[in-house]
C-alpha cells in the first residue's frame, strides 16, 4: 500500500494536561506508527511520553501537523540531488523544528531533550 509521504514538523499533545512532543519527520505518518510502537514497547526515549500515555486514554491525544514542509518545493528552490539534498532537508527540517520548539513552554515539552524550548 503506497501512503502519501508528508514532510514536516508535528505535535503529539495530551489534551487534558496540554503537555505536548514536538517532533520533525520527512514521513509524518511512519513516524507516528513509530512513536506508537515504541511506546508500547516501552522503548520511546522520552519516559515523560511513555508514562503520560500509559495513564491515558487513546481519545486524550491530538496528532497534528504544524508545519508542512514540502520536499518537491525545497528541491525546486535549492536545486540540489541525491545525497546533498537529504541531508540540506534534513537540515532544514532540524532548524524549524528549533522554530517550533522555541515557541513553546520547557514546562510543558515531553521531549527527552528540551534544550529548544523557551
Amino acid at each position: 500500500m503506497n501512503r502519501i509521504k508528508i514532510s514536516g514538523i508535528y505535535r503529539i499533545t495530551h489534551k487534558p494536561t496540554g503537555k505536548y512532543y514536538i517532533g520533525l519527520s520527512v514521513n509524518i505518518f511512519d513516524r507516528w506508527a513509530s512513536h506508537y510502537n515504541d511506546i508500547k514497547m516501552k522503548k520511546h526515549s522520552s519516559i515523560d511520553l511513555v508514562n503520560l500515555w500509559n495513564i491515558s486514554q487513546p481519545e486524550d491525544w491530538v496528532f497534528e501537523i504544524i508545519e508542512y514542509i514540502s520536499l518537491t518545493d525545497f528541491k525546486k528552490s535549492s536545486g540540489l540531488k541525491g545525497k546533498v539534498l537529504e541531508t540540506s532537508f534534513r537540515r532544514h527540517l532540524l532548524k524549524r523544528e528549533k522554530y517550533h520548539m522555541s515557541l513553546h513552554s520547557i514546562n510543558m515539552a515531553l521531549n527527552k531533550m528540551k534544550k529548544n524550548f523557551s
